[in-house]
């Protein structure tokens, strides 16, 4: 049995007092534009222009989540996408969205309103007003699809940089997929126009599934200021009648207070583990280790593996590049992380038997 061995010094209370996806330093609040629409409904592209231009002009602070519901959302044969889920209406009554296009800015009851949600002409003040307020509470996320499986798994960080009142939050994962291909009924051709030349519409930051249920999560904010969760969903070939495009698939996060008012949001698109295994071995032949595992970026890591007969061993990033290859190891190999200058993230430890990888291992480097 081969061995490559990668040790690194204790990182127990590292992983207990230190976070590498979220950042502590106070700033701004995002906004979440929650828009209710449907493809039946005919001023609805002028909704998503108005959201898209808002989102352009103050990127990565506007998250969008499009909810298609009502009697315009129904499909009108079977051949039609069917876009509603079982979270909408609950979220549009919440809303008082009585009609389409409609839209919520961080749930929140601005001056002069009675109800949270908005005709299209005051989105855009009202996410500029929310996003020039402090947060007390930053997000950190990152997401990774199995693509043999269909696994996603989700990490998320939240750190609390001001004052919180409330004994528990609520802790929002949306999954959303974008440029989707069916019909939109349009009265007029906005600007920026999401119709293809096909005659199709390309559908955006359309709601999927609320992978953490109707409400969220529960978060005791007691234990923070710095929380960690991990979350598992296995993501289906389609929702309703409409195919699961993995590499169009986006997370909209976000944190409330209670049902309500959303105290912050960001928007993270799940990265792939990039290669398959592609030969079916024993488990007791191929069992790895990779230990520690998270590794501090300036560590030393050791991996072990079961299988026999190793010609090779490459590390790869998120994309799929090949960082490190070792053909020539031994059984007591150990490599510095931060002699190849890793930045934190998550990585691949691949196995190569005649050819074929038969095993691919996840490392996290914070």
């Amino acid at each position: 049995m081969k061995k490559l061995i990668l040790f690194v010094f204790s990182i127990y209370s590292l992983l207990s007092f230190s976070q590498d996806l979220v950042s502590t330093t106070p700033s701004n609040k995002n906004a979440l534009l929650e828009e209710f629409t449907a493809a039946g409904c005919g001023n609805c592209p002028m909704g998503h222009s108005i959201a898209t231009i808002i989102e352009n002009e103050n990127p990565g602070q506007i998250i969008s989540i499009r909810y298609h519901r009502g009697g315009l959302a129904t499909p009108q044969n079977q051949e039609a996408y069917d876009f509603r889920t079982d979270f909408s209406d609950a979220i549009a009554q919440q809303a008082n969205a009585i009609g389409q296009p409609l839209g919520s800015v961080n749930r929140h009851l601005f001056d002069g309103q009675t109800f949270t949600s908005q005709s299209t002409g005051k989105w855009q003040e009202s996410c500029l007003e929310i996003i020039a307020q402090e947060a007390i509470v930053n997000i950190g996320a990152i997401a990774i699809i199995d693509s043999n499986t269909n696994e996603l798994e989700i990490t998320v960080e939240l750190y609390y940089t001001g004052t919180q009142t409330a004994s528990t939050n609520l802790l929002n994962i949306a999954l959303l997929q974008n440029n989707i291909e069916a019909a939109q009924t349009a009265y007029s051709v906005p600007q920026p126009n999401d119709f293809l030349e096909n005659g199709l519409y390309s559908h955006k930051h359309v709601l999927r599934h609320l992978i953490t249920g109707q409400w969220g999560f529960t978060i005791d904010v007691s234990e923070g200021p710095f929380i960690r969760k991990k979350f598992n969903y296995n993501i289906p070939q389609q929702f309703r009648n409409i195919p699961v495009d993995l590499t169009n698939l986006e997370l909209a996060i976000f944190i409330n207070e209670g049902n309500q008012e959303v105290l912050n949001t960001i928007s993270i698109n799940p990265k792939f583990c990039p290669l398959e295994t592609v030969s079916i071995q024993d488990s007791e032949n191929i069992a790895t280790k990779i230990y520690p595992n998270p590794a501090n970026k300036n560590a030393t890591i050791n991996i072990e593996t079961k299988a026999k007969d190793i010609d090779q061993i490459n590390i790869i990033d998120i994309t799929g590049s090949i960082l490190y290859q070792d053909n020539s190891f031994n059984e007591q190999t150990t490599l510095e992380i931060g002699s190849l200058n890793y930045k934190p993230g998550i990585y691949f430890v691949q196995f190569i038997q005649n050819k074929n990888a038969i095993s691919n291992e996840k490392l996290i480097i914070y």
